[in-house]
């Protein structure tokens, strides 16, 4: 959380998404709305930002 104070704050509704991952090599994908939620992470200042690789997990 910032360490001043909050100006904006924005609300997103639940986007339900599709299904995939990779197990045993092997990629499984489950249709559901279009969409595939990918998650980064930035670092670095207003016109120098540098990404890092997409998070993922397995189970």
């Amino acid at each position: 959380m910032p360490e001043g104070g909050i100006n904006e704050i924005l609300f997103e509704k639940f986007i339900d998404t599709d299904f995939v991952s990779v197990k045993n090599h092997k990629l499984k994908y489950k249709r559901k709305s279009g969409y595939v939620e990918v998650t980064i992470g930035l670092l670095g200042k207003k016109n120098n930002m540098h990404s890092f690789n997409p998070e993922h997990y397995y189970s």
